[in-house]
């Protein structure tokens, strides 16, 4: 008697067969994300009772890494349920890396069919302070990166007036900034004169 059985040891056929003559090979099941590949034992010559065994490979599938912002993509062949092996991430200036994503927006684990997937980024977000001449916060921003930050009214101080201030990395912010003001005294005295004559 020769039986032969599926993927998961469910019978598929039985056949009586003479010593010696060969057992017919039924039809294997379809396994969905698999491909069979054959009979784990031969079936001629048949001289003993005997399992049969239908052997199955897992499919193979593509993956393709795709990095708009960097113009870089890879494909990647996996085989079905394997865990995904993400590339090295690129650094990008300004930009924080997020996830990678299918194209419907889906994160993923392991593999499952051929996709694309791609990089996602954040643009950074930084801190600018401006402070006032007693070390006071009179404004505070978050400001992404290379966008300007909006500048105050400077305080009014009597017998001083503001010259700006001590940095201009609020323009095109790259990083926190802290930005203090600079005052300069008012003249009040005429410049001095000297007479000569006498």
């Amino acid at each position: 008697t020769v039986i032969f059985k599926g993927m998961n040891g469910e019978i598929i056929d039985t056949q009586t067969v003479t010593l010696g003559h060969s057992a017919t090979s039924p039809k294997a099941p379809e396994e969905q994300n698999y491909t069979f590949i054959g009979w784990d034992y031969g079936v001629t010559n048949i001289r003993d009772d005997m399992e049969i065994t239908a052997q199955y490979a897992k499919n193979k599938y593509s993956v393709a890494f795709v990095n708009w912002e960097t113009k870089e993509a890879y494909t990647e062949v996996f085989s079905y349920g394997d865990p995904v092996s993400y590339p090295e991430i690129k650094e990008i200036e300004g930009y924080d890396f997020v996830n990678w994503t299918t194209p419907d927006g889906k994160t993923i684990t392991n593999v499952t069919d051929n996709t694309i997937l791609s990089a996602n980024y954040k643009i950074k977000t930084f801190k600018v302070r401006f402070f006032n001449n007693d070390g006071e916060v009179i404004s505070s921003q978050d400001v992404e990166y290379l966008n300007d930050a909006m500048e105050p009214e400077a305080d009014k101080i009597n017998g001083m007036v503001f010259d700006g201030w001590n940095e201009y990395g609020f323009i095109g912010v790259k990083s926190d900034v802290d930005i203090y003001p600079i005052y300069k005294y008012i003249e009040t005295t005429d410049n001095p004169t000297c007479d000569t004559e006498s």
